[in-house]
């Protein structure tokens, strides 16, 4: 973010049919994120990434987090479920305590019944 205060850029301009619609103070109101994003990774000394591996990032560590599914498209800027839920994604690990839990339900359920009767 240091080297996009340093490099002042130009906001992006478009046909009046489709105006900017980014705020004036947002990164999305620069020029191609492909070319400036690169730069500022390489001055920061971050290996080559792409812009939307931190949405992934951010997506997925909120709902690790058990943020809302609403919080979490307010904050990706999505407007629904299935854009927001192709930026979540879980860990092995949560995906064996999530079966986990399932068999533990399933267990202590098997033991009342058979304690009932």
């Amino acid at each position: 973010m240091r080297w996009l205060i340093a490099n002042r850029m130009k906001r992006k301009s478009r046909s009046a049919a489709k105006p900017n619609q980014a705020p004036p103070d947002s990164v999305f109101s620069l020029g191609s994120p492909q070319k400036w994003f690169q730069k500022a990774l390489k001055e920061a000394g971050i290996p080559p990434g792409r812009w939307h591996d931190g949405r992934h990032t951010v997506g997925t560590r909120m709902a690790q987090q058990g943020r809302e599914l609403k919080t979490i498209m307010e904050v990706l800027g999505h407007t629904t479920p299935q854009a927001a839920l192709r930026y979540q994604h879980m860990a092995d690990e949560q995906r064996r305590a999530a079966v986990a839990g399932l068999s533990q339900a399933a267990r202590s359920a098997t033991q009342g019944t058979s304690q009932r009767a």
